[in-house]
């Protein structure tokens, strides 16, 4: 009889500390993502230092550089250089910048060019399959990376406010190997938004 009531403190204490375990976990996931929600990177990607107003705030940004700020669900105002601009901003928008990847937000007071670009790490498929399961959008039909009728993986944005979901923002780096968790899966999908200047260097190094 002892021995019984043994085993069940015994098996409850196991499945407390497993719900205790779990609660923390879930718990350090909400508080992440209440920490991130509503940042926004702002960018400065060009070789001059920049001054804008953002809500009525103003700001300075040295040359390329960046810096996050927090922003409410809902529209504001961008003026720079004399230009308004009106934007909306969503909810759930972050700069987690690959820790556990979402839609990543960013401010472009300069309009400058931007690249969200998808990259395929793959496993017994070929190049050419591989390619065309990332390659989804219009290529250019003008530039460095014309292709006029083909397809690419890779999107030019220069909006003033650009929303993606991606798994790593500017400041942070694709890796060089991702492997693939699912059990028989042959690849695995990593984004990033890159600057202009570093997406192309990015494509010549690769």
């Amino acid at each position: 009889m002892w021995d019984l009531i043994a085993m069940v403190k015994e098996s409850l204490g196991k499945a407390l500390r497993r719900i205790l375990i779990i609660a923390v976990i879930v718990g350090a996931w909400i508080g992440w993502n209440w920490f991130n929600a509503g940042k926004t990177t702002v960018d400065n990607p060009t070789d001059q230092a920049i001054t804008f107003t953002l809500d009525g705030k103003e700001y300075t940004l040295q040359p390329n550089s960046s810096q996050n700020v927090k922003l409410s669900r809902g529209e504001h105002t961008l003026v720079y250089n004399g230009e308004t601009t009106k934007f909306e901003k969503g909810k759930g928008e972050t700069t987690t910048d690959d820790l556990l990847g979402g839609k990543y937000a960013l401010l472009n007071p300069t309009k400058s060019e931007y690249v969200f670009y998808k990259q395929i790490y793959r496993s017994g498929i070929s190049e050419s399959a591989a390619y065309d399961i990332v390659a989804t959008y219009d290529c250019p039909t003008t530039g460095d990376f014309a292709a006029e009728g083909e397809k690419c993986p890779f999107k030019f944005y220069n909006d003033a406010f650009i929303e993606v979901v991606a798994d790593y923002g500017i400041t942070s780096d694709l890796p060089e190997r991702a492997s693939t968790r699912r059990r028989g899966a042959t690849y695995v999908i990593r984004s990033k938004l890159f600057r202009w200047a570093d997406f192309k260097k990015y494509m010549t190094e690769e």
